[in-house]
């Protein structure tokens, strides 16, 4: 399924949404396709997702991503936004295991402290 992106030009971020599920191709896809440079604080709002990473090496597959990457999101600010107890657990786990990216990630069950963290995070790049 598609992820849907946004910017927020009152907040300066980027507003990610997931519908049922998502690939980490996907991903691949969408961040070689946008030009990231406006902002960097990003919401990932994944309450409606029904169908998460499969296993533990998905979950492993994103963060070496990330870490791959780094020179490029160093200094950024991810708030993951989800439901779920399950999808706090995976998302938490990603968390771990992205640590060394230079990433801040934190994970909310609620929109307004997701939002509140975000704009607090100081001024987007």
């Amino acid at each position: 399924m598609p992820i849907g992106l946004e910017f927020d030009e009152v907040n300066r971020m980027w507003l990610f949404s997931v519908e049922e599920r998502f690939t980490l191709q996907e991903v691949v896809e969408l961040v070689g396709e946008t030009d990231w440079q406006r902002a960097r604080r990003f919401l990932w709002d994944l309450r409606r997702l029904r169908e998460g990473p499969a296993d533990t090496e998905a979950i492993v597959d994103a963060a070496q991503l990330v870490e791959m990457t780094k020179e490029q999101w160093r200094g950024s600010f991810v708030a993951i936004l989800v439901e779920r107890h399950l999808d706090f657990g995976v998302a938490r786990m990603f968390q771990v295991y992205a640590d060394q990216s230079g990433v801040r990630y934190e994970i909310f069950k609620s929109l307004e402290e997701a939002m509140a963290w975000l704009l607090n995070c100081g001024e987007a790049h």
